[in-house]
């Protein structure tokens, strides 16, 4: 088990890297914020796409039924399992923490 805080150097390559790899898996997307609390934005769905754009420095992250983005990206840190990703946190500008868990998808084997 390890977690890690990314470069953001890396930012870019790891999302690349990850986005194929977590084809086929759900995601659960909250947000987490001194100001409004915890909020839930997908509560489980097919992940289609989690990608970095360095020049415009934003992150997308796009599930069946919602698309979230994240401007200006402050921290990435992952959490992973036997080099399996299980969760991702990131921080925005506004010191807003989204909070990314990763499922197996169900009737996969």
């Amino acid at each position: 088990m390890t977690n890690e805080v990314l470069a953001k150097t890396e930012w870019r390559s790891y999302f690349k890297r990850y986005d194929e790899i977590l084809a086929g898996t759900e995601v659960r997307i909250e947000v987490a914020s001194p100001a409004l609390g915890d909020q839930v934005l997908v509560e489980r769905a097919a992940l289609l796409g989690l990608t970095y754009e360095a020049r415009e420095d934003v992150l997308s992250i796009v599930a069946s039924n919602h698309s979230h983005i994240v401007k200006q990206p402050r921290e990435i840190s992952v959490h992973e399992v036997d080099g399996r990703l299980q969760a991702m946190r990131i921080l925005d500008q506004e010191g807003r923490q989204q909070i990314l868990t990763f499922f197996e998808r169900h009737g996969r084997s």
